[in-house]
């Protein structure tokens, strides 16, 4: 949810530290809620609770992958309103493949560049106001 100053709350589900570290750091400095998880289950439970507006999620994960995260997410909260933003070093021969099971989600190419994150998160705000 959108706190009283506009900002949109941001999960970052990442295990490596120094990368979430960067991208939870960018994020944070252009004006977003942010919450880091390097957990896929604790991220999960988190969004039982409480919904998030955005998730930026990483397919290079143990024990749980971003695969795994993204279908639990999916089956787990099937009406979800936020996108998910999925990093990954493949984006799209893993779109192609993930289209028919997972919706509203992008891709991002790693490595990653938080000014097109910022830029996307941005525009997305702009088009559901």
């Amino acid at each position: 949810m959108t706190d009283s100053n506009n900002k949109a709350n941001i999960m970052v589900v990442e295990q490596e530290s120094f990368l979430a570290r960067i991208i939870c750091r960018g994020l944070t400095r252009s004006g977003f809620a942010v919450r880091h998880f390097a957990v896929g289950e604790t991220a999960l439970e988190e969004i039982g609770k409480a919904s998030p507006d955005f998730v930026i999620v990483s397919t290079d994960m143990s024990p749980m992958s971003g695969e795994e995260f993204c279908r639990r997410l999916q089956s787990e909260h099937p009406d979800r309103s936020f996108p998910v933003f999925v990093m990954t070093d493949s984006a799209q021969d893993m779109y192609t493949r993930w289209s028919h099971w997972f919706a509203n989600f992008r891709m991002i190419d790693k490595p990653i560049s938080l000014r097109a994150i910022v830029e996307s998160i941005e525009k997305h705000q702009g088009q559901a106001a």
